[in-house]
């Protein structure tokens, strides 16, 4: 069963700006996540509720999907979506480095 609630990030550059926004929903019976990256235009200023707005519709509409292991803490799914950006080639660059920069901040803290 999948849960009804959508869970929203917002992925920021190096100077812990926000560049764009993630939704991520979550199947705990098939151990997947289902997400979907709206990002920021560098020529825009960024608004938060657009950026949730476009990341929720591109989630109905086409989600990206990662299979998730045992651990089903948000912390470790978002793990396993920000891992599976870095590795799409498909998605904005801002994203992909955003991905990045949060997976090496999460990685060198613990």
């Amino acid at each position: 069963m999948m849960s009804n609630q959508v869970r929203f990030m917002f992925l920021r550059n190096k100077n812990n700006q926000p560049v764009g926004c993630l939704a991520i929903k979550f199947d705990k019976s098939k151990k997947r996540a289902y997400y979907q990256v709206s990002v920021l235009n560098p020529h825009d200023r960024f608004n938060r509720s657009v950026g949730r707005e476009l990341a929720l519709g591109r989630l109905h509409s086409k989600p990206f999907v990662v299979v998730v292991g045992t651990q089903f803490n948000m912390h470790e799914i978002s793990k396993a979506v920000l891992a599976d950006i870095e590795l799409t080639k498909s998605l904005p660059a801002r994203a992909v480095k955003a991905a990045s920069l949060w997976l090496n901040d999460c990685c060198t803290t613990f």
